[in-house]
């Protein structure tokens, strides 16, 4: 009886062993997949500060070129103002070279 009770106390110290065991293992699987969700989000992460840094230089070229497009937009205007004024002074150039045959005519 004696060695019995001591079977049983072994029996019921394994038992205990074994299901603190098992708790641990399915602990040890939570953390597995909590470790795994970590990694997964944090290449998400870089992935979306990558995109944030490609954003940011892109918008940096939108803004340089908006400023190239303003600037041309202005030059454009300028050539079109010279052209006219090129145009007047060739249309002036016609008076003055009829004008002074016109003297030389006359005189």
């Amino acid at each position: 009886a004696q060695r019995a009770a001591e079977l049983e106390a072994q029996l019921s110290d394994a038992t205990a062993r074994a299901q603190r065991a098992a708790e641990l293992e399915a602990q040890l699987k939570d953390a597995t997949a909590q470790a795994q969700r970590a990694a997964e989000l944090e290449a998400q992460l870089r992935d979306a500060t990558a995109q944030a840094q490609r954003a940011a230089e892109l918008e940096a070229r939108l803004t340089d070129a908006t400023a190239q497009a303003q600037r041309a937009a202005e030059l454009e205007a300028q050539l079109t103002d010279v052209n006219a004024q090129a145009q007047r002074a060739a249309e002036l150039e016609a008076q003055l070279t009829d004008a002074s045959a016109q003297a030389q005519r006359a005189a």
